[in-house]
């Protein structure tokens, strides 16, 4: 039996924060190209930095030169001593963002419920 895998091509994240350690914002990029991603039919391509809000064109791209389905681009920040990830996924063949989340980065807790929500 065939089995459909989908690429998705994961942006480096900015790091826009000062609360958060280099090896922090790492462990962040690592829970979602090692643990959230860990279905069979679903591949990671990892791809260099962009900017905070891509365009359909930039998003197309992107997803032409990996391969991906779709693309997931992020900016790491502080707000009110709290560190936050702007999580932005965009369909690749419009180059459509379809979810724009601001989830709270406490311990990878904010990221684990995101995560739950699919």
């Amino acid at each position: 039996m065939h089995q459909v895998i989908f690429f998705v091509a994961l942006m480096e994240f900015q790091n826009q924060s000062k609360i958060l350690t280099g090896q922090e914002i790492e462990n962040i990029s690592k829970l979602f190209s090692e643990q959230l991603f860990e279905e069979e039919k679903i591949s990671i391509v990892k791809t260099p930095q962009g900017s905070e809000n891509l365009n359909p064109p930039e998003v197309m791209l992107i997803a032409t030169e990996s391969n991906a389905s779709f693309v997931v681009n992020g900016i790491i920040s502080d707000e009110n001593n709290s560190s936050f990830l702007n999580l932005k996924i965009y369909e690749a063949k419009r180059g459509s963002l379809i979810i724009n989340q601001k989830i709270t980065i406490a311990e990878n807790n904010g990221l684990i419920d995101f995560y739950f929500k699919f």
